[in-house]
């Protein structure tokens, strides 16, 4: 479920579509998780913050400047919380690559 927020310049069909990548990305990782990998439960969170985040409306909005992210980043992190310019003091999350 997406609530918009009066921040969020995206639609909601862009905002489904990163919900649905957000879901998939999860989905792959969440089986991992299972299988003992600490690296993909710790992944698996970090999905799970984003999706509660689009839940409640905070989706695609810097945590730390309270900024829109620009939505070319969000295709790429759509787990992200930070926007380009506050993430060089954000801890850094690196995307799992795929499984081969």
């Amino acid at each position: 479920m997406i609530a918009m927020s009066k921040k969020t310049p995206w639609s909601a069909a862009q905002l489904r579509e990163l919900e649905q990548e957000l879901h998939r990305e999860r989905g792959r990782l969440a089986r991992a998780a299972e299988g003992g990998d600490a690296v993909a439960a710790v992944r698996v969170q970090v999905l799970d913050d984003a999706l509660q985040r689009m839940a409640h409306g905070g989706y695609g909005i810097c945590t730390a400047c309270e900024q829109p992210i620009p939505f070319g980043r969000l295709a790429v992190v759509p787990e992200t919380d930070h926007c380009l310019a506050c993430q060089s003091g954000a801890p850094r999350r690196r995307r799992t690559p795929p499984a081969a």
